[in-house]
């Protein structure tokens, strides 16, 4: 009895990302010093880094929402990489602890201002209330 080949449709074409794909992208993306990014930022850098196309970007940036990247956005600021990896275990608490000290060495020798605004309502800017982002963007006379 010889058996007729079937030919089944993909109606998923969308590729499974591996938590391990995402946190080498979401290192790379910190060890490049990004600490938060646009939607199209982001798929930049997933072209960038992977060589893929747009729609394979767009796969990777969905699966990093579907983890959780959309509570670590700002409406003013964009999405924080760094509080996303450190929410999915890719960066310690300790080692995000270090960077922001990093973060804010760098701010000092930039500017003071901002550095001094950063260490009392911390440096992930996604993380500040509506009022806060405000007067950093309309309060302080710098641009960061």
């Amino acid at each position: 009895m010889k058996l007729e080949s079937v030919n089944f449709e993909n109606t998923n074409p969308k590729k499974i990302i591996s938590d391990v794909r995402l946190e080498e992208i979401t290192s790379k993306l910190i060890s490049d010093g990004f600490q938060i990014l646009e939607h199209d930022e982001i798929l930049f850098q997933i072209i960038k880094y992977t060589k893929c196309e747009k729609t394979a970007a767009s796969d990777i940036f969905e699966r990093m929402n579907e983890l959780g990247l959309g509570i670590c956005h700002h409406l003013d600021f964009g999405y924080s990489i760094r509080r996303f990896a450190n929410m999915r275990g890719y960066l310690s608490d300790s080692e995000l602890e270090l960077l922001n000290k990093k973060t804010l060495e760098k701010l000092r020798e930039a500017n003071t201002e901002v550095a001094k605004f950063m260490e009392k309502y911390g440096v992930d800017k996604t993380e500040w209330s509506d009022e806060v982002a405000d007067e950093y963007e309309y309060g302080l006379d710098v641009s960061v």
